[in-house]
């Protein structure tokens, strides 16, 4: 899942038991009920998210980006010298 810095984006769930979050000063997460998690990007990096549902396990990973035009020209830079 890429998310922009400051967005919000809505999981859907299956009868959340439980949630962990890798980093999170990365991705804020807030349940809103036992079928919805927001995710709010909160600083650029990766991280990952753990889900216990009802069917199991779920691992997602999360990466948070700036598409301006100067990030996009850092991060290809970035690529390019490695």
């Amino acid at each position: 899942m890429s998310l922009e810095r400051g967005e919000i984006q809505t999981l859907q769930v299956d009868e959340l038991e439980r949630i962990a979050i890798g980093d999170p000063a990365i991705a804020e997460l807030t349940v809103v009920s036992a079928t919805e998690v927001l995710i709010q990007a909160k600083a650029i990096g990766k991280t990952n998210l753990l889900l216990w549902e009802r069917q199991g396990q779920r691992a997602l990973n999360i990466e948070v980006v700036d598409r301006a035009p100067e990030a996009v020209q850092e991060q290809l830079r970035r690529l390019l010298t490695e």
